[in-house]
């Protein structure tokens, strides 16, 4: 949902010209990220779903569910919408109203997924004690059930009145619709998300002073508190690539914000076709650095990559008997 528009500066739009030229180089651009976006993410999705003891963190069930979300960018979102509906007049631009459906299911699903995300690692830092009381089987699957449910209805009901309301009010209606949306479902929760990650951040640099201190007492540690302070150090580790995830997300979105907010406010002279195409490439551009912020942060995700690996030159059949 970071952009539910489908009024943005387009050549519908008569008020700028086509720039075949313009055209062309981000067809360049977002082609090359659409390949990152895609690769990358289908990889990072085998290698939660191929690897056990990954499949075990519901931190990552939700992570698998943000890659297909960002899938659904590649796929649908940079060769459709993005390429279609906000630029130059093509005859596949009359099929927008349905790009702009599958847009918005993939925003929608970026969106609630992240916010998915943050929920579980507040959680997990701030409630360790209650984690499994809130974070089980039943309510992992009804999040992520309810994220693309509601991603979904959210898209349809734009139907209501394209399809059976003159040009004109159907404008108008949609209007008062992207208004609603950007401020109920996708401001408000990218508030929260970024409320709940800076008490994450908080959280995560007192335990670091707290274990500091503790390591500086206790230099005698048995081995069980050695590998319980290594395991501590690695659901952090996993913890901050979640919230550098977010993070990105939202800087990225920053751009495209603007370009909504002026549409909202009634201010469409402060955007220009330049503009939206840049914020869009930003946007894919975020999508496809998720798999390597994952491979930073996170020991465990590279070497269970680095297993994929093997399993596919190798031919060897299983992944799960990857351990730490």
């Amino acid at each position: 949902m970071e952009d539910f528009k489908t009024d943005e500066p387009t050549q519908s739009n008569p008020r700028a010209p086509c720039n075949e030229t313009l055209e062309m180089v981000f067809w360049i651009l977002y082609g090359s990220v659409g390949f990152l976006i895609l690769t990358g993410n289908l990889f990072t999705f085998l290698v939660f779903v191929a690897t056990k003891r990954l499949r075990q963190s519901y931190m990552n069930i939700f992570l698998v569910s943000l890659a297909v979300a960002d899938i659904m960018m590649a796929v649908f979102v940079v060769p459709g919408y993005a390429v279609f509906c906000n630029g130059c007049k093509y005859a596949l631009s009359k099929y927008c109203w349905w790009m702009a459906g599958l847009k918005d299911v993939a925003c929608g699903g970026t969106v609630f997924n992240l916010l998915a995300i943050s929920f579980d690692r507040f959680i997990a830092v701030l409630r360790p004690l209650r984690y499994h009381n809130y974070m089980t089987t039943r309510s992992v699957s009804f999040t992520l059930v309810g994220v693309w449910v509601f991603s979904f209805v959210l898209a349809v009901i734009r139907n209501a009145w394209l399809h059976t309301k003159s040009e004109e009010e159907a404008r108008k209606i949609d209007k008062i619709y992207n208004s609603t949306l950007l401020f109920t479902f996708a401001l408000l929760p990218i508030l929260v998300i970024l409320a709940m990650n800076v008490k994450i951040i908080q959280a995560i640099q007192r335990q670091n002073r707290r274990v500091h201190h503790e390591c500086n007492i206790s230099a005698n540690e048995t081995k069980t508190e050695q590998e319980t302070r290594m395991e501590r150090s690695k659901a952090r580790k996993g913890t901050m690539s979640c919230v550098l995830v977010v993070f990105v997300f939202l800087i990225s979105w920053l751009p495209l914000a603007f370009v909504n907010f002026s549409f909202v406010f009634g201010r469409p002279d402060l955007v220009s076709d330049v503009l939206v195409k840049i914020a869009w490439l930003l946007l894919f551009i975020q999508s496809s650095a998720n798999p390597f912020i994952y491979s930073f942060c996170r020991s465990e995700f590279r070497q269970a990559s680095i297993a994929l690996l093997r399993c596919k030159f190798t031919g060897t059949r299983r992944v799960e008997s990857f351990h730490h």
